[in-house]
């Protein structure tokens, strides 16, 4: 924790006002290549969401995604960076280097949006934490990043996709150790709170991340990055998205359900996700005393 604090302190005394226009700047060509070698057709949209980051076009699809809870595996995210490293680790080359370097120019295509670029801090906070042998959980990594991000770039203060990233990815670390459907569970009550703008999302969608949230980072998403570079594969991207299309419109059609949304500005949540970090942090501490 003092680190921590030492590490926000830092953050205020430097200004990094610069760095907003830096990586517009930076990012611009790398997210034009990605919309220009984005394949045409039908699903080009639904390419230009889960690579590029662009915004979905509110359709029977897009409200299909809502209904179901499914939209966040839709929009650029930090979990797209997470299946990237898992992808590229795996298949592709374990260098950590190489993967740093994958890892920021998908970044950079995304136009260095405020969850992804969280992501990323999380993923080099980890690293740093592993090599330096720091042993930090989870959660203080997940705390570690979110400082970074809100000290070099103060004005996601006031973004939503950066604090529900953060609220996310601190569900996620808070629930590593619960398994199956239950963690779903856990997650869908954590996240209540700060999905709610958006629209609350049908109790269904907590066996639905269980059973589909697999399919999106397990196959959709590797394969719709594959096309970018194998524009064969066009067809049988195409079809796996017209068949998801197909399965959540049915879905959402039978369920007779309307995403309510709650009205509250980004200012509220944020005291809401200092308790849960305290909470999670005075359990961290005690377990280690007493467990």
């Amino acid at each position: 924790m003092p680190l921590i604090f030492a590490l926000c302190l830092i953050l205020v005394i430097f200004n990094f006002s610069f760095l907003p226009h830096l990586l517009a700047e930076v990012s611009m060509p790398f997210h034009n290549a990605c919309v220009h070698f984005t394949p045409e057709g039908e699903w080009r949209d639904a390419y230009l969401g889960i690579v590029c980051g662009d915004n979905l076009q509110k359709d029977s699809f897009f409200n299909a995604l809502r209904v179901t809870g499914l939209l966040h595996l839709m929009v650029v995210s930090g979990s797209h960076l997470v299946f990237l490293e898992i992808i590229v680790r795996k298949i592709l080359t374990r260098n950590s280097k190489i993967i740093c370097v994958i890892l920021i120019l998908f970044t950079a295509m995304t136009s260095f949006q405020p969850p992804v670029v969280r992501s990323l801090l999380s993923i080099f906070v980890r690293a740093a934490s592993s090599r330096y042998k720091l042993h930090w959980p989870e959660t203080q990594v997940v705390l570690i990043a979110g400082f970074l991000c809100w000290g070099l770039f103060p004005e996601w203060i006031a973004n939503y996709s950066f604090i529900l990233s953060w609220a996310a990815a601190l569900s996620l670390a808070s629930s590593s150790n619960i398994k199956g459907i239950y963690r779903h569970i856990f997650i869908y009550l954590f996240l209540i709170a700060f999905i709610g703008p958006l629209g609350v999302s049908h109790p269904i969608s907590i066996v639905l991340n269980w059973l589909l949230a697999p399919l999106m980072g397990g196959l959709l998403f590797p394969l719709s990055l594959a096309i970018y570079v194998l524009p064969f594969l066009q067809p049988v991207g195409d079809f796996c998205w017209m068949i998801f299309d197909k399965l959540l419109v049915f879905i959402a059609s039978n369920v007779d359900y309307s995403a309510v949304g709650l009205t509250y500005t980004v200012a509220v949540l944020w005291p809401l996700l200092w308790c849960a970090h305290l909470a999670l942090y005075v359990t961290h501490v005690y377990r280690r005393r007493y467990g």
